[in-house]
């Protein structure tokens, strides 16, 4: 438990130090890496993702937190790299970078 609280009133804070972003994913339907998702993205923060494609059209767009299936309007996306930005809404830069989609 957090020093000063006992019980169920325990205070427990995850600390990352960095978030990690998946530079890559597979969406072929076999259950390994068929969603890209940044893990501990805090939905409550309301950060925004967005991701482009290589000519620079909005394939994905998420407030809080990030689940793409690698599709855009049902579609399927093909195999390539996409631009990813994501604002954190925290005053801190943009985080930017790349997403390889293999199929």
């Amino acid at each position: 438990s957090v020093w000063g609280c006992t019980g169920s009133d325990s205070v427990y804070v995850k600390v990352v130090p960095e978030l990690f972003i998946p530079t890559a994913f597979t969406p072929n339907g076999d259950g390994l890496n068929d969603r890209w998702r940044i893990p501990d993205l805090d939905p409550s923060k309301g950060a925004e993702v967005k991701v482009f494609n290589r000519l620079g059209q909005l394939v994905y767009f998420s407030r809080g937190m990030t689940d793409w299936d690698g599709k855009l309007r049902g579609k399927l996306q093909p195999s390539g790299v996409f631009i990813y930005l994501v604002d954190l809404k925290n005053g801190l830069p943009l985080l930017k970078g790349s997403l390889t989609l293999v199929r």
